[in-house]
Order: C-alpha cells, then structure tokens, then sequence
C-alpha cells in the first residue's frame, strides 16, 4: 500500500473518493476534489490499470488499487471468474478502510467502487453515490441501497433513488476552468495559427474508433474550413500523411485541456456526462456523436430535445454529412451561440457548491 503523506492537523478527516475504468466515474470526483483538498485528507481507490491513476497522480491524491471485478448482465463464464475477483476486492477494501480509517467514501459508478462500498457499509463508514448519467449504471444501483445520500446531475435520476435522492448538479473543475492563458500560448502549445476556426475532437478518456474515423476518413476537406485539435485516446494514435491545420494528440493533461477548450470554436465528442458538464458550464457549442447502443444516447437525447447541441447518430453517420454539418455550424455564429447558451441551462449550476455542503453533512 502506498504510504499516506497527510500534512493537516490529525483533526483533519479523510475522505475516499473512488472510480476507475473509464474517466467518465473519475473526472467528477478530480473536480470535487478542488473544493474539498483544503479542509479534508483526500484518498483515490480506482483500478490498477486503468486511465485514472495518471489523473489522480497528477492531481496529487495518494492512490490505492482494488480488483475490479463486473457483472455482465448475459451468460458469461467470466462473472464466475469476476465473483472471485469482487472478493478479493472486499479483502483489499477492508484493508485499505482499516488503514485509511475515512469519514466518508465517495463513488461516481464503476464496479471497482462496489467492493469498497460494501466493506464501507459493513465497517458503518458513510456513503455517498454520484449518479452522472441518465440512465443508472449497475454498480451505482448495487451501491445505492448502501449509501446515505444518492446525489444525481439531471433532475429526471430523482425517481430512480427515492428519498434518498437530491439533485446537485455534475461538479466541474470549476478553478481550472477558469484559468485563462494568452493566444499566444494557446497557438504555441497546439501549433495554431490566427485567423481560422478551431474545432476540437474528443473520444472519450479511452479514445473512440469509430469517431476518429469519421474524422479522418474527410480530414482534407475539414482541413480546410479549419485547424483540428483531436485527442484520439492512448494507444489509439492515427499515422497518416495530413496538412500542417490537423494537430494529433493522443491524450493531454488537465491543464493542456482547458488551452484546448480555449482555442475552440466548435468541439465534437461523445456523450459522457462529465465531457457535457464542462462544455455546458462553459457555454461551448458542440456536435454530440453518442457511444452506440450505449447509456450516452439517453444523455445525448436530453440535449437534442433541450437544443442544446447538434446530436449525430454514428451508426447514420458519413464522414461526408459530418464534413456538411460542421461547415453550417462554423457559418453560423448565432447558431454556435445559441447551442451553447442552450447547454448552460440543462445543468443546474452550483453543483460543486451542493455537493460540498452535503458532504459536510455526512462528515459531522
């Protein structure tokens, strides 16, 4: 186990926030972590190797790993196999609970969340679940029965949590957001150059094939209405012969982010919540491509009937029709205006705010 490098009074208490896999369960609790650094002892339990542990080294959180077992909801052998995992993850949370001894154990989703939550639970420690999506995820509805509080980002997840239930909002990293760097530093870092739109391409944490295709099945043509930030997730890099307006990234770091929201005029990426929360608390306009067949088209579908983005099936998508609809969005600045004024109001705002004053509910 990682040795805990606590520098607070030994008043101070101790918070566990947990996720993994994906980003989608991590980014959230990485922005709540801002609010909380200064007044609480903060621990990241996540997945030996999935994306988060650079995050949440980055952020500078101690970092534990737990066996992350899932539960498929078909006949597979593997969830045979995966139930010796989620004891193992039990044994590893006990212990790591023991250690660490928090007031609380904060979770966003991920199965890696629902072993820790219930050695939580056994050992009386409180909880408290973020519900991110619309459509509850599995391990969120294991762990919700457990926790104190269920906190959700759409009003509609009310219903799906009882009393429990209280609509907050998604945290944003509200302070990193903010930061604003000069053009010139924006240009320099991504090699743009004044005088032509930008548009910024995200997979997803883990990249998203299917999206980059479309990207670069046309990329000529793209290139030539505008320069293309596109992060294509790690391990997932493109070679290919492009012009000096196409700049490849396989990912970058939360700073290197906010340059990049920065420099955007119009940014196309999928549906996770935490990717929408930031654009809508920066009132950016957005093609939304959905993950296919997945929980990301009941997200997506929330900002089609609010006008809050443009909202593309992939599964109907050419490279070609892509390539037309981003030329009529970069031709119409209202239209931009009037997607990214529309984000602003699906999100309540303040979510951070709410989450923190619960969170010292649960820690008193």
């Amino acid at each position: 186990m990682p040795k805990l490098n606590m520098n607070k009074p030994s008043s101070t208490k101790t918070i566990i926030l947990s996720g993994g896999g994906t980003l989608g369960s991590v980014m959230p609790l990485l922005a709540l972590a801002d609010d909380l650094r200064a007044d609480y002892n903060l621990v990241f339990v996540g997945t030996a190797n999935g994306v988060e542990k650079d995050f949440v080294s980055e952020a500078g959180l101690p970092f534990f790993s737990l066996a992350a077992g899932k539960w498929r909801r078909y006949w597979s052998w593997r969830n045979l196999t995966d139930l010796f995992l989620f004891v193992v993850g039990l044994v590893q949370g006990w212990l790591i609970l023991k250690k660490v001894k928090p007031s609380l154990v904060i979770s966003a989703g991920s199965f890696v969340s629902v072993p820790l939550a219930v050695a939580a639970w056994c050992r009386r420690i409180p909880i408290l679940i973020h519900q991110l999506d619309y459509v509850p995820g599995l391990a969120n509805k294991l762990m919700s029965p457990l926790a104190r509080r269920v906190t959700v980002s759409l009003k509609k997840s009310l219903k799906d949590y009882g009393h429990k239930a209280v609509w907050v909002g998604s945290p944003v990293r509200r302070r990193l957001l903010m930061s604003k760097a000069g053009p010139t530093i924006v240009a320099k870092r991504f090699g743009l150059t004044a005088g032509m739109p930008v548009i910024l391409v995200l997979g997803g944490g883990t990249g998203a094939v299917g999206l980059n295709r479309l990207i670069t099945d046309n990329l000529y043509n793209l290139t030539q209405l505008a320069q293309i930030i596109h992060l294509t997730g790690a391990g997932k890099e493109i070679n290919l012969d492009h012009s000096s307006a196409y700049h490849q990234f396989a990912v970058l770091s939360q700073p290197e982010m906010v340059l990049a929201y920065q420099a955007a005029d119009l940014i196309i990426s999928r549906a996770g919540m935490s990717t929408l929360a930031e654009l809508a608390w920066l009132g950016k306009a957005a093609v939304i491509i959905p993950m296919p067949d997945s929980h990301q088209e009941a997200n997506a579908k929330v900002l089609a009937e609010a006008k809050a983005a443009l909202v593309l099936n992939q599964k109907k998508l050419s490279s070609l029709e892509l390539y037309h609809k981003i030329k009529e969005l970069l031709a119409d600045e209202a239209k931009r205006q009037s997607l990214g004024e529309n984000l602003r109001q699906v999100f309540k705002p303040n979510a951070n705010e709410e989450l923190v004053k619960i969170i010292r509910e649960l820690t008193v």
